[in-house]
């Protein structure tokens, strides 16, 4: 994969848990961070597919007869209120 060299900036407490982290898995710090932050956008992507299959069944629930609620049975069943 060909990756694109990024400079952040982080609080020194945070960067303390990085590099323990680091330490922890025997790894370098840019494999850890690289790997946190792809963790964090694959995660962000399924959230966001998670909402937009909201929204459509949200939308999904709102269509048909205005008074379904109200004269259910007569649409589940074919019964005449």
């Amino acid at each position: 994969m060909e990756g694109v060299a990024l400079q952040v900036s982080i609080p020194k407490k945070e960067f303390t848990i990085l590099n323990q982290i680091a330490e922890n898995e025997k790894k370098p710090i840019p494999e850890v961070t690289s790997a946190i932050i792809l963790d964090w956008l694959h995660h962000n992507q399924e959230l966001e597919q998670a909402k937009g299959f909201l929204i459509k069944l949200r939308n999904g629930l709102f269509e048909g007869p205005d008074d379904l609620a109200e004269n259910h049975d007569k649409y589940l069943y074919k019964v005449n209120p």
